[in-house]
């Protein structure tokens, strides 16, 4: 698409297509936040459109709906800056998935499956696309035949388990890689996410959506190889057992044998430890997951400086959130809190950076009309924002 001409598209020409919500979120905040930036600065990129097959000289969104609403709806105006692609609704779907994943505020569940879609499609177009969970088993596989013979003299070994399975681990998919690219992931997050997307149907996703079962316990279901043992599972989850009982009922014996809620702590502290992208320097990360952030901003630099604060603590607080969400979640349901309670709800229940939104008083200037710094966000521009645990 970079190589598409740019022009200027009359706004009442243009209309968002009819989705599922699953896949199509929308923040009319984020866009009336995006209107005051696009008036101070312009519009950094292009929306891209495609020609409406239905109604000749009209067109459909690709990618940009909150650019489309800032322009038109809150600033009034009645063109705007667009690139116009010829390609069909599949196509159209494809490109939209890979933006949704990286901007919009998704649920887990809807997060899931856009990835799933992205993955079925991609293998539509390319079908010598390599799973690499199921090249991983196949070499494992190869890999105890291997040794069975060579055990008994009917072959020689060339090659361990262990190599053959280091060897694919070198190898990320193209598909991974793509994912990484268009979301910000590492390509290790890009993995973990597409195998847990790829263990569930959409019902099942929407499901465990509805039911708030979080990330980690999504990716210790999803590590259950019997598709009929996950769907027992999850239908007892949505009968209102908890997670750590629906295994223990369904697994037996088999069940993970430690506390549901150490069980947690490990995996969030490895997710963390996979998502800090210890390999990129930390102007490459800033770049990488907050760049976007950091040209709405008047002055980034308070922004960066709690941004990279925020990676390096990443780690110890997750550990510590999976230690503690539990008992935070009793108060919060009781509803009487204290100031204590306030502070560690803070601190566990911040997002990342790149989804802090802009100060809603001064608009990411840092400072009012006047020149004074900005009494709501003490010069910085942006605001923290939490989610659910």
């Amino acid at each position: 698409m970079e190589d598409v001409k740019k022009e200027l598209v009359e706004c009442k020409l243009i209309s968002v297509p009819k989705g599922g919500k699953d896949v199509r979120t929308f923040n009319k905040e984020f866009a009336q936040t995006l209107a005051q930036s696009i008036k101070t600065e312009g519009m950094h990129n292009a929306i891209v459109l495609r020609p409406d097959p239905e109604k000749p000289g009209h067109y459909l969104v690709i990618q940009g709906r909150h650019r489309l609403y800032s322009v038109s709806r809150v600033l009034k105006e009645q063109f705007i800056e667009a690139k116009i692609v010829d390609i069909d609704e599949k196509q159209a779907e494809f490109a939209s998935l890979s933006e949704n994943l990286w901007r919009n505020p998704l649920t887990k569940g809807q997060h899931s499956i856009a990835l799933k879609r992205w993955w079925e499609y991609y293998s539509k177009l390319n079908p010598n696309a390599k799973d690499r969970t199921a090249a991983a088993r196949q070499a494992k596989m190869k890999s105890k035949i291997e040794e069975v013979l060579c055990h008994n003299g009917a072959t020689k070994r060339t090659q361990g388990p262990d190599q053959s399975k280091k060897a694919i681990k070198r190898q990320p998919s193209d598909f991974t890689k793509q994912v990484a690219a268009a979301t910000g992931m590492s390509e290790r997050t890009a993995e973990r996410e597409l195998r847990v997307a790829k263990a569930f149907t959409e019902e099942q996703l929407e499901a465990l959506d509805q039911m708030l079962v979080g990330a980690i316990d999504r990716e210790t279901i999803a590590r259950i190889k019997d598709d009929s043992e996950r769907g027992e599972i999850i239908n007892l989850i949505v009968y209102g057992m908890d997670v750590h009982g629906a295994l223990k009922q369904v697994l037996g014996g088999r069940a993970p044998g430690r506390s549901n809620q150490s069980c947690e702590a490990a995996a969030a502290a490895a997710q963390a430890k996979g998502e800090s992208d210890t390999e990129l320097s930390d102007d490459q990360w800033l770049e990488t997951y907050c760049g976007d952030k950091i040209k709405l901003l008047k002055d980034p630099a308070k922004y960066k400086v709690d941004a990279l604060l925020f990676r390096w603590v990443l780690e110890a607080r997750t550990t510590f959130r999976g230690k503690v969400k539990t008992k935070a979640k009793l108060v919060k349901a009781n509803k009487v809190y204290g100031l204590f309670f306030g502070v560690l709800n803070r601190l566990i229940a911040v997002s990342h950076p790149k989804d802090w939104p802009l100060c809603g008083s001064c608009v990411g200037k840092g400072h009012d009309d006047a020149g004074q710094s900005c009494k709501t966000c003490y010069g910085g521009g942006y605001q923290l924002k939490t989610e659910d645990y």
